[in-house]
């Protein structure tokens, strides 16, 4: 050992430029010294001493190590990893204890080196102003023989462990690329609705991925579908600090870079700059990003073919269901190395016009759901058909991310019905066409519609109108005819349920959007009036199903009325807008086809037994809405409740006649009953 440390105290001294080291030289020579006086006659007390300090210090990097594994293997305030994260864990770490030992190899080879360069060097220049005896010299050649041939022994163990390096490096490469497909996938999912951890720290950091998908901020929020000449953003990031402050990374953006097989595709222009520096978003994160932000597509014209390519290929698609895909290429130089990366979003739908965002999406679901390939740009040449359990998972993640509240069992059900039949299960398949294209049963044959555009619809009504009694589950929604009269059969007379109407299009039964926009649902059902023996107007709707009565159920979204003084001076009643119908006649079958929203089943039923008329939400399909002015409100629950009525009794006597009362022609009525109204202070 003290001879090691002459020769390296000889390697510093002849490797010495302008003093260097010599604060090292200095600490060498004078643990030399200690060691030598304190140990030169006990060399056994020093090997004892060396062997307990190695002890230590194997004691110490096992508790280390120990603690680091129990940390990994079941950390007491974090989730449980997976088993493939526990892999991936495992192999890092065997990746790191192989790294320190080549590390530790490689300083360990330096020295031997080192030392077989001085012990050479001494040889040589000893040869060559005072040569030894031949005894001596070939003793010498024998020593450097023997250095030589632990050196090169050493090399072999070192080049082993670099390609045990390399190995492990291989599985772990495999292991990484199989959680950056799970997250693709789970990035998928969450944008066509479903609630997936999409963060990137259970990730390695190592890789160059598309972190937020292209999405426009108008007229559309839904990710990948884009318009032409609409701006829209889309974020990758390298997910490792390779900077270099003398070479900037430029990340070049291209889109359908590989479209020899897209026939009859259309082509786009990117009209912003295709080139973006990577540069660090968050200090305190890895990685770097490029923030695509005001990217603009145009579509290319070409002379004698109409409007991009449509038209040349018979077998072209249609717009939306073209899918396009935007890729990202980073060229760069690492320690000498020149790599190229590449990563892509996943296929988007370019369209034109607004109304064909919804269909557009449709695409989109359908190919997410289905496809295994991300770059299968022909998928919907012929697209696969859907099972149910499939495809009733991805309605209810719409409705979730649309309104934060999905479907349940009964209204999936519902839906189930409506596109596979009665007797539909899990396993029922469901075509592209039937699912995006062809006309439902149920509508009108002026105003056809596909089972997606209704659902679309009613998502865009829900998120405009009824939002929050969607989320409160006030709206039943999907629910049949036949399950409604099963449902309110036992219930007490006045009570009603809310559902969506499958003829009409954006419509909750029997109101649509275009009418929710003057008037909303809960005013609506709390001043609807029915005129029962077309005297007396009543508020049929009482109970909202299953029991709780109405204004309990919805109070909190009435719409606050101002009260009116009772001295105030006004030139005009307080009026205000309400829904009005007419209770058919028991001697008059009156057209089914005119109420909503029950069957025919129940119309009869309900004509056969008077007494439980006024069970259900019974609205006539044409009844018009009373436009009135739009001063001030008051509510009025019943004729007797107009605060300080005074009228004159011989006005009562008047009206009250055996004569008026006797009297069939309504036009008396009208005019005694205005003569009367004319007397009102309010």
């Amino acid at each position: 050992m003290l001879s090691s440390l002459d020769d390296q105290i000889g390697r510093l001294a002849l490797g010495e430029e302008n003093n260097a080291n010599m604060l090292l030289k200095h600490n060498l020579r004078r643990s030399k010294l200690h060691l030598w006086n304190k140990y030169q006659e006990r060399p056994q007390e020093l090997a004892i001493a060396i062997e307990a300090l190695l002890r230590q210090e194997r004691a110490i990097l096992s508790e280390v190590f120990s603690a680091s594994q129990a940390s990994v293997d079941s950390p007491c305030d974090s989730p449980v990893p997976t088993s493939h994260q526990h892999k991936i864990e495992e192999r890092l770490m065997e990746m790191n204890r192989t790294v320190q030992g080549l590390k530790c190899s490689i300083e360990q080879h330096n020295d031997l080196q080192d030392n077989f360069d001085f012990s050479f060097r001494t040889h040589k220049y000893l040869e060559q102003n005072s040569p030894a005896s031949e005894p001596i010299r070939t003793k010498t050649i024998e020593n450097l023989q023997s250095m030589l041939n632990k050196l090169n022994h050493f090399r072999q163990e070192m080049l082993g462990q670099i390609h045990e390096l390399l190995g492990r490096s291989a599985t772990l490469r495999d292991l990484l690329l199989e959680e950056v497909s799970q997250w693709q996938i789970r990035q998928r999912l969450v944008c066509i609705g479903e609630k997936c951890d999409t963060s990137l720290g259970r990730l390695e950091e190592c890789a160059f991925v598309v972190e937020v998908q292209p999405k426009m901020q108008v007229p559309n929020k839904r990710p990948l579908v884009l318009r032409t000449s609409h701006k829209f953003s889309v974020r990758a990031r390298l997910l490792v600090k390779l900077l270099d402050r003398n070479n900037s990374l430029e990340v070049k953006i291209d889109i359908d870079r590989d479209a020899t097989n897209l026939t009859g595709f259309r082509k786009f222009n990117i009209l912003t700059s295709s080139t973006k520096t990577l540069m660090m978003h968050e200090p305190q994160k890895q990685g770097l990003i490029c923030d695509f932000k005001y990217i603009t597509l145009k579509e290319q014209k070409i002379s004698g073919t109409g409007k991009g390519n449509k038209g040349i290929s018979e077998g072209s698609l249609p717009v939306t269901e073209e899918l396009h895909i935007i890729t990202f290429t980073l060229d760069y130089c690492y320690q000498g190395i020149e790599c190229q990366l590449q990563t892509s979003t996943l296929p988007v739908v370019i369209v034109s016009n607004a109304n064909q965002i919804s269909s557009a999406w449709a695409s989109i679901l359908w190919f997410i759901m289905l496809s295994r390939d991300t770059k299968n740009q022909l998928f919907f040449s012929k697209p696969p058909a859907a099972t149910w359990a499939q495809l009733s998972a991805v309605l209810s993640w719409q409705f979730s991310a649309a309104t934060e509240e999905g479907l349940d069992k009964h209204q999936l059900k519902m839906l189930g019905e409506k596109l596979c039949g009665p007797g539909m299960n899990a396993q029922s398949t469901i075509t592209w066409d039937q699912f995006s294209k062809e006309v439902t049963a149920s509508s009108p044959e002026d105003n056809s519609f596909s089972f997606w555009t209704w659902i679309d619809g009613i998502l865009l009504l829900i998120q405009e109108h009824l939002l929050q009694l969607w989320r409160n589950r006030l709206i039943m929604g999907f629910v049949s005819r036949k399950y409604e009269k099963h449902l309110l059969k036992r219930k007490r007379t006045g009570t009603f349920l809310i559902r969506f109407s499958s003829p009409e299009f954006h419509s909750v039964e029997p109101y649509t959007r275009k009418e929710l926009e003057f008037l909303s649902l809960p005013d609506i059902i709390r001043d609807y009036q029915l005129f029962a023996n077309e005297v007396i107007p009543e508020n049929p709707l009482l109970y909202l199903y299953p029991d709780t009565p109405r204004d309990e159920a919805l109070g909190p979204y009435y719409k606050e009325r101002r009260e009116v003084s009772t001295t105030e001076q006004r030139k005009y009643l307080n009026r205000r807008l309400i829904r009005v119908s007419t209770q058919p006649e028991e001697t008059q079958m009156p057209d089914v086809k005119e109420l909503l929203p029950i069957s025919e089943e129940l119309v009869a039923d309900e004509l056969q037994n008077p007494e439980h008329t006024m069970k259900n939400f019974l609205l006539d399909k044409e009844d018009p809405f009373l436009f009135q002015s739009n001063e001030e409100q008051q509510e009025l629950s019943s004729p007797f409740d107009i605060p300080q009525l005074r009228v004159d009794d011989q006005d009562f006597q008047c009206l009250l006649s055996l004569e008026n009362i006797c009297n069939d022609t309504p036009g008396n009525d009208i005019d005694h009953l205005m003569a009367l109204y004319s007397k009102i202070e309010v």
